[in-house]
This record gives C-alpha cells, structure tokens and sequence, in this order.
C-alpha cells in the first residue's frame, strides 16, 4: 500500500518510522499556518531532530499517488480552537485538508487524533470523509464508533512521544535510588464547559513530602529518571501525558494516578495493580511497599518491563495499525512458504520479510518437511500476522509439502516463498499485485534482480510493449518457487499433482505446464530486484 502522511505541525514524525516507505507531509509554518501550542519545527529542524524534511509539495497528495491516507492532527482544536486568531489558522488547513479528501479517491483515510481530551472523533469531525480513527485518549467509560481504536502513543509535543517509544529500554539498574521522583508542571486543568477536571495540583499537595521532586531540563529529567526506582505519573491534562512515556520508555518503575485510559493491549495484559492509586493514601500505602519490599518490586517491574517489551516497539504497534484498516484491504494475500531443515536461514527470511514487507497480510502458512517437530516454532515469535506451522512426519519432498499445505490457503493472493532468501527493497507485494491485474496470462512477478535473472539463468529480459513490466524469456520461465506473488487460481492450478504426473519433474515440470497453457513470468521495472538467495552453500537435496 503507498502510503501519504499529512501531518500539518509535524506532530508525529516518527509514524514515518513506523512506516518508512510513506511519504511524510507536512507545513512550513507561515502565514498561512502555524501551530503555536506546541513548537511547530520546519523542515530543516525536522532534519536535525529526526533525521528527514518533510515534503511541502501538497498537490502531490493525490489518489494516483497514493492508496492510504494518515492525517495527524489534535481535532479538538480544529473545531474548538483556543483564540480567534488561531482559528483562522486552523480553518484554513482545516479546508486544505477537506479538499484533499474530497477531490481523490483514496482507499482507505485514518486519522490520528493526538489531543487530550476523550471525545469520540467520529463525532466531533463533520468535515473530513475519515474511515477509521486512532484515539490517544480513548477512555474505558465512554462507548466510541467502532471505527474507533485506541493508540496512546501520540501527542501533540516535542519531542516526538512515539520516537521516546521506539527507543524505549529495560529496567537493567540495580544501583536505582530507593525512593520517588516527580517532576512536571504544576496546575489543576478546570474546563467547566467541556466537564473536565483534571486535578493534578491537588494530588501533588498532598504526597509532595514522599517524593523528591525538582526543576529539571528535559536533558536533565530522563537522566534522573534512570537513577530512581520509582517515579510517579500525575495525571495531566490528557491521558496519556508526555510523563507517562518518559517514564516507561526508560526503565523506571511508573507509579501512576489512576485514570481511565485503554492501551490496546492484548486481553489480560497491563500494568501491576499495586502501580496504580487514586488517594494519597493508597498512594502512601503503595510506596511504602515498592520501596521496602524488594520481592514486590521486581514483581511489579517485571511486569512493566514485559508490557514495554511487547507492545513499544515497531512490529507491534505497525501490525496494530495495519490490523485496524485491514478491511479496506479487498485484495487479500497470505504467505506460503516451505521448508525442510534449515532454521537459520529461515528466520533471516522471515525478518527481511517482516522488515521489508509494505502490504498487510492475512496470515502465514510453513510446511516443514524435514520430519523435525519444533524447530521453527521461533517462527511465531518474528512475524506480525497469525502464523500456522505444519511439521510433515517424514521427509516428503516439495511438491507433496506444498501440496499439503495448499488446503489452508483461501486469500486472493499468495506469496509463495522459501526459506532461503533475504528481501531488501520495500513494496514487492503491491508492485507485483498492480501487474497480475493487467494480464492474467501471467503466473507470478519475479522479484530478483536482472542482472541475476541474466547472468546467472542467462534469461532474455525484454520490455512489454506500453506497460511497466518485463517478460522473462527462457527454458522453463512460465512459473517459478522463487519469492513471488500469484492469485490462489495458479498456486492450486495442476493439483493433485500426482494426477497432474508432476510429482517427479517438480518445479520445471510445472513451469512447462503453464508454457503450455500460454503462460509466462514477468518482472518489475525495478532492476535493482527485491529478494536475494542466500542457500547456494546450504542446499537441500
């Protein structure tokens, strides 16, 4: 899927990161607009904080271009801005934005809401044609459109709260100062016309004689952070705060003012519950136990380390994503992939994949025909999509492994690979579905490059006449178990193979079936190639 990230005051950089084949929008603040909330970086600060520019070339957001649509923005301030000079402002992207949305026709538009407050978005936005929203603040109490999901990882601050998150690192001290550490701004937020209350000051007034507390820079606040056991979270304006992702993105232990706050996480995860009060009491209470109970402690750490592991890092929070918008996604594709004793290679395969991979996928099928129970379990651990791993009970060969694997497959697509091959170019899986669709003669787009199709097959390569693909020209070109895209009709064409009499001639015995159907192989325009093997000297025979 190609991907557009409009972003007006570059809040969000890093969901480049998560994304880093998007391309990522944004606005030089001007006359035209300025966000003045936060500070709203140019292009060249971009760079230095974050290691790109953002593109300003607006026209080029279009649906020729792109496929996918991420707005970020803090909506409350589209609709309810603070003044009326700001308003103006905020208008005026508003239309920008509105415009965009209504003159193309992109597959499929999500939002991310960064402001603080916990309304439903699909409510307050009357403007923009949005699919599907992602919620920082997405309140437990509160019944959200289900095209509503939460994603706390998102502010409207600098720095970047989901870069903090990216980097996010383990409690590994254990020299950790035995006591409490707050710092922060001081204030109770009363917003009587919106009915929210958010009484931070109040709490600090009555704990501040438990904790050390200081004025510290931003430099200064993360490196204390690392040096005590416990730091306490008060609730901000919004829920998350910037200070909750300080503390769990550096390995402190949070101890944090209840609020009503969804993660997203998984069923039956979260955070001990003895990291949690809503008096000062309990506060006291809780304390006094971290702090002289050492068992209880690395309890509670342990489990806040093991949330922080599974759930701050890229692969889960890109999977969350895509899993949210999947169901815009009408040309599905699942991978298949064979096996037979070579686990090291595999797992190579299957990170470059999960690495390289643009598209989402359904689920996965492995057919591991060494007879060995077990041995690419590690499998479930890498990719971000349901996974089945069959184990054959003897050595059965390829053509009888994949065979048996077909039964499980029922996408539009799917990508046949194995496991010895390592993918270094993005968008393989979009690229090769644009071109089936143009001819149906064709079984699969190769992704290797040309000069290994050419100087290792000494394949003939030649261009299609007014498309953007070439015909691969040779003995045995019409099909191929190399990484490749095909519809679900071609991978289970000729099956059963052993009334097919394919069995015994394998691959080259299938590609000269479909040659005589009339069918061929293709490859992009890509000459630089996608995919690599890397079993030359680890052969299976």
């Amino acid at each position: 899927m190609k991907i557009s990230i409009i972003d007006p005051a570059a809040h969000i950089p890093s969901l480049k990161l998560l994304f880093p084949e998007a391309e990522y929008y944004a606005h030089e603040p001007d006359e035209f607009f300025t966000f003045n909330s936060t500070h709203h970086y140019t292009k060249h600060q971009n760079l230095e904080h974050y290691g790109f520019e953002y593109r300003t070339d607006w026209d080029t957001i279009n649906s020729n271009n792109y496929d996918y649509v991420f707005i970020s923005v803090p909506l409350f301030d589209y609709y309810k801005p603070l003044s009326e000079s700001y308003n103006i402002s905020l208008l005026k992207m508003k239309e920008k934005i509105k415009n965009i949305i209504d003159t193309n026709n992109f597959k499929c538009v999500s939002l991310f809401d960064t402001y603080d407050y916990d309304y439903d978005p699909s409510i307050i936005n009357i403007d923009w044609k949005v699919d599907y929203y992602f919620k920082r603040n997405y309140n437990k109490n509160i019944s959200y459109s289900p095209n509503v999901y939460p994603f706390p990882y998102i502010m409207f601050v600098k720095p970047c709260v989901l870069k903090m998150i990216l980097n996010s690192s383990s409690n590994t001290s254990e020299n950790r100062i035995n006591k409490a550490l707050w710092a922060g701004s001081m204030y109770n937020h009363i917003d009587t016309k919106n009915d929210v209350r958010r009484l931070r000051q109040d709490m600090y007034d009555q704990i501040k004689d438990y904790i050390d507390t200081s004025s510290f820079s931003e430099k200064e606040y993360i490196n204390m952070i690392r040096k005590y056991k416990v730091v306490v979270d008060l609730i901000g304006v919004g829920d998350p705060n910037k200070r909750t992702i300080e503390i769990l993105s550096n390995g402190s232990l949070m101890l944090s003012m209840c609020c009503d706050l969804v993660w997203g996480f998984d069923e039956g995860d979260n955070f001990h519950p003895d990291t949690f009060f809503s008096t000062s009491e309990e506060f006291k209470q809780k304390l006094d136990k971290l702090l002289n109970n050492e068992e209880h402690y690395k309890k509670c750490i342990e489990q806040q380390d093991k949330i922080v592991t599974k759930y701050f890092n890229k692969k889960w929070l890109r999977s969350f994503i895509e899993k949210c918008i999947k169901y815009s996604v009408e040309d599905t594709v699942s991978l298949f992939l064979t096996s037979c004793n070579r686990p090291h290679l595999l797992q190579k395969t299957l990170e470059s994949i999960v690495k390289y991979n643009t598209y989402p996928i359904e689920y996965g099928v492995i057919v591991e025909d060494s007879g060995l129970k077990g041995i690419n379990d590690f499998a479930h651990l890498i990719v971000p999509f349901p996974l089945k791993i069959i184990y054959s009970e003897e050595r059965r060969g390829q053509m009888k492994s994949i065979e048996n694997g077909l039964q499980y497959l029922n996408t539009k697509y799917v990508f046949h690979c194995e496991e010895d091959w390592e993918f270094y170019n993005y968008e393989f899986i979009e690229d090769s579905i644009r071109i089936l669709k143009k001819n149906d003669k064709i079984t699969c787009v190769r992704l290797r490059s040309f000069d290994d199709l050419i100087s290792r097959y000494n394949f003939d390569i030649t261009k299609v006449e007014n498309e953007d693909y070439y015909k691969v020209n040779g003995s045995y070109t019409s099909y191929s178990f190399n990484p490749s895209l095909r519809t679900i009709e071609i991978q289970t064409m000729f099956t059963p193979y052993e009334l097919s009499g394919l069995y015994s001639i394998c691959e080259g015995g299938l590609a000269k079936a479909f040659e005589n159907l009339g069918y061929i192989t293709v490859t992009t325009n890509k000459r630089e190639g996608y995919v690599k093997h890397i079993g030359w000297n680890d052969h299976v025979f």
